[in-house]
């Protein structure tokens, strides 16, 4: 959706007087935004592996950012003695999802046919 509201959102501009001087940038931009769009559009699964990549391997959302950031197993054992039964190890959450998620990558290739 976001992508489409900028999409609409330059294509409204393209069209208007105002932004004439800047048609052959929006042409441009409109054009590279229907190549990725159509990319992702096209294989839901590169998406699937490109957020599991970018969860893995991008500095910020690595599992030790989350642990520094939202907290392991030290800071849930602190927060259950405070007195907070419903904290969470954020670390091991997130480490479930990521795990969960190339389960399911294979299962995906076989049901696409691509394995």
């Amino acid at each position: 959706p976001a992508i489409e509201e900028l999409q609409t959102a330059w294509e409204k501009k393209q069209d208007s007087a105002r932004f004439n001087k800047y048609y052959d940038g929006l042409d441009n931009a409109l054009a590279k935004i229907k190549k990725y769009y159509t990319k992702l559009t096209t294989s839901h699964l590169n998406v699937v592996i490109y957020l599991m990549l970018l969860l893995v391997l991008h500095p910020y959302y690595s599992l030790e950012y989350i642990k520094m950031a939202w907290g392991g197993a030290n800071e849930q054992a602190q927060e259950k003695a405070a007195g907070n039964r419903y904290t969470k190890n954020w670390q091991d959450e997130a480490c479930q999802i990521l795990e969960n998620t190339v389960r399911v990558i294979p299962l995906l290739f076989l049901l696409n046919g691509s394995m």
